[in-house]
């Protein structure tokens, strides 16, 4: 809402400081007024006043349309049929009248306003532009020809201020018929005088200001039956040019059309002068009424396309006649004319009136004299038309064309009437803004063939009429909208109030965009680099996508380690050569390296990785990509902890180890939940969503085999393909998958024996593999595989194996992507055996399509094709393996880095130097912690990725010198054991034998327990635990295996006396088995024996002998006759009870007549109610027992 200075006010009482404004418009500056109309609005190029003609008032804004000045102009004593000065003395019938302003025009050489009232028949003023209160000139007793607008507020009025090839100051008007008062005299069209000539001097008294006397008019015969309706005025090149619509008197139809006409601006008598219809129609309508026009150079899309021309055009706002109202409906179009069509047509009117008598070769007249004039058209030799191009005192004038210019509607609307246009070019492109008979301002694209698209529509004023007075200021970057109470000052443009890319590209504005490296929505001109590619992202373009990322891997890795993520990049801007992205972990800054499709930085150091909260086993954080303080793009990224995984499941850890979303592995012996893919010692169990390979010809799916005889395979390369996590930019909960170590793709089957084993643990397997190399090498990346040929190609792989008790064949842990493959040489081709698996990385993909938010993917082990897909370095630079050596020779691990000598050169980023020309080591971007043998996460690729689909080549090093490490996988002993999922788990499955323990009795309990042998512990390192009442009680186990499957074994807890104290029948009591280290061995859900107790609810023998046979309670007998467990009972066991004993009897009692209702309580009452039936009598007298109320024994 806008408060209106009162500085300069002159009338305070008439002002409103404060306008009602829509609620749409709170944000943007307005001007309103409580007394008046507003009625025309112009503004000054130079200064960027404003200056607003309203009835009875004139006003002086600033741009931002804070009042500066204010002028009364009305209303005043006046009469249409009276000559100015007007008194009541000599005009009586005046009266008090309203002073409308008609004509408001700024001569910024002059520096004057021009203005003109509906009072004193349309006399007009000039006023001071720093101040309007000042008057320059104002006639006093103006002459016939002084009188400019017309007298009527319903009659338009238009004009415009230029100078003559002298640079002599004239006034353009173009007013409509008036009846009443020296009106209908004058000419609908003038040319008037702004400076005093002859001996004539700027006063009170002049009579050549603003006079035509000696200045051209439009003739014009019977003046009654032109009743122009002006809409607006213009030059163009040397010619002025009026638009206005009339009706056709002389046509049968008498309909409306519009006009639009020609004058020489240095034409002194108007023998230029041409008309031509203007025809706006589309299929199925007709608009023939002009309702507003704008004239200006187009965008350059719109100038090469559907116009075609280089020059300015014409912007008009059409509505349809109403015929049975009278009026224009509110059905409008806006049409689109060339200024060079409308030279073209007028020109040529002009030529066929002045050389073949208005006619075309067919005898058809095309040109005509309007006006009821006597003139017509002629045959002048053809010469004339370059002696007088506007004509002479011998050509014909006034000219018309009988042809109308005709188009069709680029845009076309029904709903409101346009009242108003204006037309802006940004960046080549057409925007049109449009006002409508409903208060409405539609902002919309001008396409170059004419499509449109209204991109934002505003309420200015709803219900209000928007003037055709729309003005940009001095910057172009504003709009003053102007209603009858309103002006409102509208942005047109908003781009800096979007703050990020997604809503900048959604507001699909075609002046904005957004300029990625600094991070701001904003015009093209505003981008420092927005002329190179992929800088300025235009909001309009509907294909337009945010710089994003589409894939990384891994997506998430454990807070114990340091990786290498990758980032595919869409649309990643290029940068100056010392520039570069940085990666943020929330607040840790890491720096990244260029790829041929993105990005790559290293995860922060374990130390620094954001904590957990309490309770949670993983954080998710927004991994943020920037170029130096400017935000580019994010993603989810995951931090995840094994041991906190195994926390969540207490009664299970392993299980719920290696069953979690992310991957981890369990190492048995250490009893350790881990994201490592090997352990120090021991047995590692595998995560669940790791899978078997079905594709190999010696594996089955369905049970464990076993291969007695060696068999050589040969084994093909190509590029490696990192692990690649696809986005769909939904909340994502991820879960790992994990790849083990693979055996390279096979070309030949082997030759050997096998047989199934125990079926019921297929999750193991048992592996001796032999092999042979030389060399290694470094092959280049390739875009496709290449399979190699053993005997066609040295770099083929010859490869020994025997495999010895095997089951499901699983791959090794694929680790990170390097920049090459490496393989191993062949020559010459020897078979040596050493002990050692080579793992193989992966390509993990996800499908090119996910829908679901939430995301669970599994790791696919890589088939015949996949596993030759890319074998990592076996030799670093100090190692050179031979045809003849032994497994001796080997070490546990390898590393997997390049040699010195065969890291290709590269430009490398500063950050990346160190001292001289030395490159840093890389532990000082990439943590130490990387080195570990291979990680579950890498196994995994640690983002979970799963699902089968050929993955893109490696994103290749820009900087090809850097190598990233990854995690380098160890080789595999001899005879290792793989194990998969929860069911490979040590675990305590059930209770062998009865779960019923009765109290104060020593007893073992038996469970049955299977993968114990992964322990490798003695048969006496576990004890059992049962959980009574809060208490932990601990006994010594002892654990047997079963002869028959080894994975099976029987855990026997040794004897020990049990009891509780909570008065119930039976207890149960949680067992587990744990390792002497207290570390608890996996339980089944709802794992526990139940303890019981006769003597709890059975006080009596009758209540004893009928507790449930099954826990074998007994009466016993002796000083301390007691319910207990019948190997309990040292004294004589009760076979009958003793006789019943009477405690009470209510009432006691009762009418004599009977019937009294009676309770007995006591004890040994019979163990069921027949026992009593009959036998219960009251004075000698049966008693009848309700069966209903009966209880056992006591009642």
């Amino acid at each position: 809402m806008f408060t209106m200075s009162l500085g300069s006010f002159l009338l305070p009482a008439l002002c409103f400081l404060g306008a009602v404004t829509p609620r749409g418009l709170l944000q943007y500056v307005t001007f309103s007024h409580n007394t008046t109309k507003f009625l025309h609005l112009t503004i000054d190029s130079e200064s960027g006043t404003l200056y607003l003609g309203a009835i009875n008032f004139l006003f002086q804004l600033t741009s931002n349309l804070m009042m500066e000045s204010t002028v009364q102009t009305g209303p005043v004593l006046d009469s249409k049929d009276c000559l100015p000065p007007v008194s009541k003395l000599e005009c009586p019938q005046a009266h008090s009248t309203d002073n409308h302003n008609k004509l408001l025009l700024v001569n910024s050489l002059q520096e004057e306003l021009i203005v003109c009232g509906s009072v004193y028949q349309g006399i007009c003023e000039k006023r001071s532009l720093t101040s309007i209160d000042h008057v320059l000139f104002r006639p006093e007793s103006p002459g016939d020809t002084q009188y400019v607008a017309a007298n009527d507020p319903d009659i338009t009025t238009v004009g415009l201020v230029s100078h003559s090839k002298d640079d002599v100051p004239l006034l353009f008007v173009g007013r409509g018929y008036t009846s009443r008062g020296v009106g209908g005299g004058i000419p609908p069209i003038t040319t008037r005088n702004l400076r005093a000539y002859g001996g004539d001097v700027q006063g009170t008294d002049s009579h050549s200001i603003f006079s035509y006397e000696e200045t051209a008019k439009l003739a014009v015969g019977r003046l009654s039956e032109y009743n122009h309706h002006f809409i607006k005025s213009f030059t163009h090149r040397s010619s002025v040019y009026f638009l206005f619509y009339r009706r056709d008197l002389k046509s049968q139809s008498r309909e409306y059309k519009t006009y639009i006409s020609r004058i020489c601006l240095d034409d002194s008598h108007y023998y230029s002068y041409v008309e031509l219809p203007l025809l706006c129609r589309s299929k199925e309508k007709t608009y023939s009424l002009l309702q507003a026009a704008y004239v200006t150079q187009p965008g350059s899309d719109l100038g090469r396309g559907r116009s075609s021309t280089q020059g300015e055009v014409l912007f008009t706002a059409f509505s349809a006649w109403q015929a049975s109202s009278g009026k224009p409906s509110e059905e409008s179009a806006l049409c689109v004319y060339t200024m060079e069509d409308v030279d073209r047509m007028t020109t040529w009117t002009r030529d066929v009136c002045y050389t073949k008598d208005g006619k075309s070769e067919a005898g058809i007249e095309e040109a005509y004299i309007e006006y009821d004039v006597s003139s017509n058209c002629v045959q002048l030799p053809a010469d004339t038309l370059d002696a007088y191009p506007c004509g002479s005192d011998h050509t014909p004038s006034p000219m018309a064309s009988r042809v109308p210019l005709e188009t069709a509607p680029i845009l076309e609307k029904r709903e409101a009437r346009l009242t108003a246009v204006a037309v802006n070019v940004e960046d080549g492109h057409t925007i049109a803004f449009l006002g409508d008979s409903r208060g409405q301002l539609h902002k919309v694209y001008l396409g170059a063939m004419g499509d449109t698209k209204t991109y934002a529509s505003l309420v200015i004023h709803l219900n209000s009429v928007v003037s055709g007075d729309l003005l940009f200021d001095q910057s172009q970057q504003h709009l003053y909208v102007m209603t009858q109470s309103m002006v409102v000052k509208v942005p047109i443009l908003e781009c800096s109030q979007y703050l990020d890319c997604e809503s900048c590209l959604t507001l699909k504005d075609p002046y904005c965009g957004w300029c990625v490296l600094q991070g701001r929505c904003s015009r093209r001109s505003e981008c420092s680099r927005s002329i190179a590619n992929k800088q300025w992202l235009w909001s309009f373009n509907s294909t337009q996508q945010c710089v994003s990322i589409q894939s990384l891997s891994p997506a998430n890795i454990s807070r114990e380690e340091k990786r290498n993520i990758f980032l595919t990049v869409l649309d990643l801007p290029p940068l100056h050569e010392e520039e570069s992205y940085s990666c943020f972990f929330e607040d840790y800054e890491s720096p990244a390296a260029l790829t041929e499709s993105g990005i790559v930085c290293p995860s922060p150091d374990p130390s620094q990785a954001p904590a957990l909260r309490a309770g949670t086993e993983h954080i998710t954080i927004k991994l943020v990509v920037r170029f130096h303080d400017v935000f580019i793009a994010s993603v989810d990224f995951s931090f995840y902890d094994c041991p906190t995984v195994a926390l969540q499941r207490k009664s299970a850890p392993c299980q719920g180890c290696v069953s979690s979303h992310w991957g981890c592995n369990w190492c048995v012996h250490q009893h350790l939940c881990t994201h490592k893919a090997t352990c120090e010692e021991g047995t590692i169990i595998y995560n669940e969503r790791t899978q078997i390979p079905t594709s190999s010809p010696l594996l089955s799916s369905a049970a464990s085999t076993t291969m007695t005889s060696p068999s050589t395979w040969t084994v093909a390369t190509k590029p490696i393909t990192p692990p690649v996590t696809q986005l769909n930019h939904t909340p994502i909960t991820e879960s790992v998958s994990t790849t083990l170590p693979a055996v390279s793709a096979m070309t030949a089957h082997p030759t050997g024996t096998f047989s199934h084993t125990h079926p019921a643990t297929p999750t193991t397997a048992t592996l001796t593999f032999l092999g042979t190399t030389t060399d290694s090498t470094v092959l280049p990346l390739t875009d496709k595989p290449a399979t190699t040929n053993l005997a066609a190609d040295p770099t083929a792989v010859s490869v020994t194996t025997s495999l010895a008790e095997t089951a499901h064949h699983t791959a090794l842990p694929a680790s990170e992507p390097t920049l090459a493959p490496e393989v191993w040489f062949t020559d010459p081709l020897t078979t040596a055996a050493f002990n050692t698996l080579q793992p193989v990385v992966t390509a993990l993909t996800s499908p090119p399509d996910i829908t679901d938010s939430t995301w669970s993917p599994t790791t696919l082990l890589p088939d015949s094709e996949a596993t030759s897909s890319a074998t990592p370095s076996l030799f670093t630079t100090n190692q050179t393996p031979s045809a003849s050596a032994s497994s001796a020779d080997f070490p546990g691990h390898l590393e997997t880095e390049l040699p010195a000598s065969e890291v290709p050169p590269s430009v490398l980023p500063d950050w990346l130097l160190g001292e001289g020309t030395e490159l840093k080591d890389i532990e000082d971007w990439m943590d130490e912690n990387d080195s570990s043998p291979f990680y579950a996460s890498t196994l995994l690729s640690g983002d979970g990725d799963s699902l089968e689909r050929d993955a893109p080549d490696l994103p290749r090093i820009l900087h090809p010198g850097v190598d990233f490490q990854y995690d380098a996988p160890g080789f595999l002993e001899l005879t290792e054991e793989f194990n998969l999922g929860p069911g490979a788990c040590p675990c305590v499955q059930g209770i062998q034998g009865p779960s019923l323990i009765p109290v104060n009795v020593e007893q073992k309990i038996t469970l049955l327990g299977k993968n114990f042998h992964l322990f490798q512990d003695q048969q006496w390192d576990y004890e059992c635990v049962l959980i009574l009442e809060g208490r932990t009680v601990v006994m010594d186990a002892y654990v047997e295996g079963d002869e028959a499957n080894r994975s099976l074994c029987y855990i026997t807890c040794q004897l020990h006396q049990y009891s509780y104290l909570a008065s119930q029948l039976e207890f149960n009591a949680v067992v587990f088995v744990q390792r002497k280290q207290h570390l608890r061995v996996d339980s089944a859900v709802d794992l526990y024996v139940t303890l019981y107790n006769c003597s709890m609810g059975h006080v009596d023998c009758s209540r004893c002998q009928t507790a449930d046979s099954k826990y074998n309670c007994v009466w016993c007998g002796g000083e301390q006759s007691s319910c207990i467990f019948r190997g309990s009972c040292t004294e004589e066991i009760a076979d009958i009870c003793p006789a019943p004993l009477i405690y009470s009897v209510y009432p006691l009692s009762g009418p004599v007549e009977g019937g009294t209702r009676l309770t007995i309580a006591g004890s040994n009452l019979g163990q069921k109610h027949q026992d009593i039936a009959e036998t219960v009598t009251v004075a000698g007298i049966p008693c009848a027992v309700d069966a209903q109320e009966y209880e056992i024994s006591s009642r």
